[in-house]
């Protein structure tokens, strides 16, 4: 795959996680940075479909990311930013392993902090993480959190794929 299929598979990518849309080859041109039209950037898409990286859910819609996508994004595409020195000491200081309730709870609570995702009040909508020993957590959004920080469940779609 070259630079340019990988960089559009990026933008795809994090704009599908920002938007949970699936996005379009005009989105693409205007956000990607390439200097591309919309019918070069279908041809690109296609391509990467055919690569099983991402699927169309149906004829009209825009791209959306399969599980082999999202392995490839995670393993070779996506930057992360070092934590500065104090946030990672009040990570260590945050989860101390006193329980599995307490070290879920502090984990979901820095994650909130962290990410500055995650809202409380009565219109705020809160990120809810589902954490397993043998699953990657899926972030879910649910509305109407109340005082408890109980929002009741939540079913997210998986990502489209073989699960490659």
């Amino acid at each position: 795959m070259n630079e340019r299929s990988q960089r559009l598979l990026k933008t795809l990518i994090e704009r599908y996680i920002a938007d949970g849309s699936p996005v379009g080859s005009k989105t693409l041109s205007m956000v990607s940075g390439l200097d591309l039209s919309s019918a070069s950037i279908r041809n690109m898409l296609a391509e990467l479909e055919e690569m099983g990286l991402i699927v169309s859910p149906h004829t009209s819609a825009g791209r959306v990311p399969t599980v082999k996508g999202y392995r490839l994004f995670v393993d070779h595409l996506l930057t992360i930013q070092p934590l500065e020195e104090v946030a990672v000491r009040e990570l260590q200081s945050g989860l101390r392993p006193d329980s599995p309730q307490r070290i879920v709870a502090a984990a979901s609570s820095l994650l909130s902090d962290l990410t500055h995702f995650a809202e409380r009040g009565d219109d705020a909508a809160a990120l809810r993480c589902g954490f397993s020993p043998d699953r990657v957590f899926a972030p879910v959004r649910a509305a109407g959190v109340d005082d408890s920080g109980d929002a009741g469940r939540r079913r997210a779609k998986p990502p489209v794929g073989d699960g490659a």
